[in-house]
């Protein structure tokens, strides 16, 4: 069964908003998000979901979220291989031997190997460069975005004990009442 990205966006909010419901803070959830974001579109073939496993793993981020961001932008990371390389030429001077500029051709994993080191390190290093830039602004962005969905759960939560513990003074003093009519 294929999902939408619509479907795939509200099954992501809900599992933010589960997450803050059930205390996680907005700056872990940011950086869950933040570290997702980033290293689902790092341009080396095939490594994202294993770096994003460890990291998760290291951190204690929730690895559900971590992973559906990193599919989702799945599409995103092939689409800039290219950007990233031409960038990393300009940074670095790298050129690849000819055969990195051709994505139309590549059907295959020796198409993939045949793109040479020098074409996914020029890549790599234009990548390193836009995230140490992209990196702090996405985490503060998004811990602004959580902070206050965030005071909002957590007023509703204070509302919720102070009711409850209405509730419970309420009930004691029925049950006092009852009592002492024995």
């Amino acid at each position: 069964m294929k999902h939408s990205p619509i479907t795939r966006y509200k099954t992501l909010k809900n599992q933010v908003i589960e997450l803050i419901q059930d205390g996680f803070s907005p700056e872990r959830i940011a950086l869950a998000i933040t570290l997702a974001c980033c290293f689902a579109i790092i341009p080396i073939p095939f490594t994202n979901t294993l770096l994003l496993f460890v990291l998760a793993l290291i951190l204690r981020l929730n690895h559900i979220m971590v992973q559906t961001i990193n599919y989702i932008l799945f599409p995103f990371q092939i689409l800039l291989y290219l950007p990233f390389y031409r960038l990393g030429t300009l940074i670095t001077g790298i050129h690849s031997s000819g055969n990195g500029i051709n994505f139309i051709s590549i059907s295959s994993f020796s198409d993939i190997a045949a793109l040479g080191g020098e074409f996914f390190l020029a890549a790599l290093i234009a990548w390193a460069v836009v995230m140490i830039i992209l990196g702090p602004l996405m985490y503060l962005t998004v811990v602004r975005l959580l902070q206050p969905s965030h005071q909002r759960f957590a007023r509703f939560q204070h509302l919720y004990l102070a009711a409850g513990r209405k509730m419970r003074l309420a009930l004691s003093g029925i049950f006092r009442n009852l009592r002492e009519d024995d």
